[in-house]
């Protein structure tokens, strides 16, 4: 039986990530979540929150060289060299608790077993091991390792881990290899200022005057992002070749 090592958030820079990236996507799936209600499906809000974080991390990503597929409807995030794909997953209230034995909040199927036997099989050290993957085709649930993000929401901050697992059991993951825990996440509400809680990386926004400003590219290419801070109350100019052709503003609010 192997003992499970915990790791600082430093180790995230050696695959290609950062506790910055990971707080933005949570961030931005904030304020995606706030728009229930009480009159939507109880299990909306955390569906939302689990989907739109697989997005935004996704989005954050995949400029970088990073890939995406859903084998079995695992949400795979892949790395550039395809050694190993991130999933995002809702965890239990001791994620991120270096004290505790943390997991998914709910129970995992097939894809996820077969992904936690991959990892078991891939630590056995069997020298190189040629890629039988198709040029152009995403690796198959049995050619990677599979790291997983949780993250619990509390009323004020995220508690959120990247750990690796190696063990599953009744539908549950029931030992880690690794456990990256980060440190707490302020949630939306709690973050100080709209821009830097909804920027992500290749996004360029200027200010002028009182007003941002974001050019048809870049709103092409992260209009969720900018939506976001309309939705927060924000108003951004958009720019054609430096020059200001419209301007997107929050809806009044009706009586």
């Amino acid at each position: 039986m192997t003992t499970e090592q915990v790791s600082g958030p430093e180790r995230l820079a050696s695959l290609d990530l950062s506790a910055e990236l990971i707080g933005q996507a949570l961030r931005r799936a904030d304020a995606e979540s706030d728009t229930c209600s009480a009159l939507d499906p109880p299990i909306l809000e955390g569906l939302l929150r689990w989907a739109r974080a697989t997005r935004f991390f996704r989005e954050a990503l995949i400029p970088a060289g990073w890939s995406q597929d859903n084998p079995r409807n695992l949400a795979r995030t892949i790395h550039p060299s395809g050694a190993f794909a991130v999933v995002l997953a809702t965890g239990d209230e001791w994620t991120g608790r270096a004290d505790f034995q943390a997991g998914p909040r709910h129970a995992r199927g097939y894809a996820t077993e077969l992904a936690i036997y991959t990892n078991g099989q891939l630590a056995f050290d069997f020298g190189p091991m040629p890629r039988v993957v198709t040029p152009g085709q995403s690796p198959g649930l049995t050619e990677l390792r599979t790291w997983f993000l949780l993250f619990h929401a509390e009323p004020d901050v995220y508690r959120a881990e990247l750990s690796l697992p190696e063990a599953f059991d009744g539908g549950r993951i029931s030992r880690w290899t690794e456990r990256i825990l980060l440190p707490d996440i302020p949630r939306l509400n709690q973050w100080e200022g709209t821009s830097s809680a909804l920027d992500v990386p290749g996004l360029t926004v200027d200010t002028d005057g009182e007003m941002a400003t974001v050019s048809v590219r870049d709103l092409r290419s992260h209009g969720g992002v900018v939506l976001d801070r309309v939705h927060r109350g924000e108003s951004v100019v958009v720019t054609r070749d430096g020059a200001k052709i419209a301007e997107i503003r929050p809806l009044p609010q009706l009586p």
